[in-house]
This record gives structure tokens, C-alpha cells and sequence, in this order.
């Protein structure tokens, strides 16, 4: 990355310590994740990470994103996400 560049990527759950890692031996610095699952019942499917170069930031974990409700339609935040 360039000077204060910034990295956003997805990748699966299962990886993620190998992620962060990955990061940080690339002097980017984790700054924020977010898991993202399909139902609220079901484990998470993705994560969300991003994070700068050499950033002083502190990790944030922001809440699940869920994508269908009980009802099977989208959640009002992915409604929001898509449509606005």
C-alpha cells in the first residue's frame, strides 16, 4: 500500500488469524472486521476486514451483518446496503 493507504478484503472465518497475520507482516494494521452470515441461526459465512498501513487505529469489531430475516427476505440493513 502506499502511504496511508487502506486495504479492504473478504475472506472466510475460518482463516482469519491466518489473515490478520498476513497483515500485519505486510505492516498493515487490522483496523476493523465485521462477520457477515446468511440467518441469524447460521454461522458466519465471511468476514469483513480492513485496516491502513502502519495505522496507530485500535481494532473495532462491529455486529454480525445478517442478510435474510425469519421471514426470508433481506434484513432492513442489507435493504438499506442495496437499495438506499
Amino acid at each position: 500500500l502506499k502511504t496511508d493507504g487502506r486495504l479492504a478484503i473478504v475472506h472466510r472465518p475460518a482463516r482469519l488469524s491466518d489473515l490478520l497475520a498476513a497483515m500485519r507482516a505486510f505492516h498493515i494494521e487490522p483496523a476493523r472486521l465485521r462477520f457477515v452470515q446468511a440467518r441469524s441461526t447460521s454461522p458466519p459465512r465471511m468476514v469483513l476486514a480492513a485496516g491502513g498501513e502502519e495505522s496507530k487505529a485500535t481494532l473495532n469489531v462491529f455486529p454480525t451483518l445478517v442478510l435474510y430475516g425469519e421471514d426470508g427476505g433481506y434484513t432492513d440493513e442489507i435493504d438499506r446496503i442495496y437499495f438506499g
